[in-house]
């Protein structure tokens, strides 16, 4: 790391950061933990005048509380050592300093890509304002449901309302962007994968 730096990056290098190293965390998970672990998401982001890069996993649907088994420490130590040197290669990031983190997301966690809404799909999510928001909006009710579907042209959410979730009922379809207030999806744990 001698020549790496704490380097300003622009939005359009940042995400091409992010996208090189989701492909190389895919590639290592298929390959040494092949249909053990699912790339989430990789967020670089940078607090007080660091860099951080995480890595985002989750297992595969087994029938647990969220529908996940659980992510250990140990296991995310093993993936970041096997990640750790393929980073060093990665021409996208030679010129910066950072600090890799591998971690799950964690039960209660806001979706937010596309990749997530569709790992997810089947799950139990609660849909409501963004805790950031005042006045009479941050009282607006929430909606729960299970995930049914995600179009990622239009940024919709199909979602099937519980209780009726565990029946045949219609789904309801809630657009996820310009709307005010924002809105935040939060998985539930209240109902298994259906």
């Amino acid at each position: 790391m001698g020549n790496k730096r704490n380097i300003p990056l622009d939005p359009e290098a940042i995400q091409q950061i992010e996208q090189d190293v989701l492909t190389l965390l895919e590639k290592t998970l298929d390959t040494e933990f092949p249909g053990e672990f699912f790339a989430l998401n990789v967020q670089l982001e940078k607090e007080f005048g660091n860099w951080y890069l995480r890595a985002y996993i989750a297992r595969p649907f087994q029938g647990k509380i969220d529908g996940t088994l659980p992510v250990s420490i140990k296991n995310c130590e093993d993936i970041s050592r096997l990640l750790d040197p393929m980073l060093d290669e990665l021409k996208s990031l030679e010129p910066l300093s950072y600090n890799l983190e591998v971690s799950s997301p964690g039960l209660f966690r806001e979706l937010t890509t596309e990749r997530e809404f569709q790992f997810y799909q089947g799950c139990s999510v609660k849909v409501s304002p963004k805790e950031t928001e005042t006045g009479p909006e941050a009282n607006k009710p929430f909606q729960q449901g299970v995930i049914k579907g995600y179009n990622p042209t239009t940024h919709t959410l199909i979602l099937i309302p519980l209780p009726e979730a565990l029946s045949e009922q219609p789904s309801v379809e809630i657009s996820l962007s310009q709307v005010s207030p924002p809105l935040s999806v939060t998985l539930s744990p209240s109902v298994s994968k259906v």
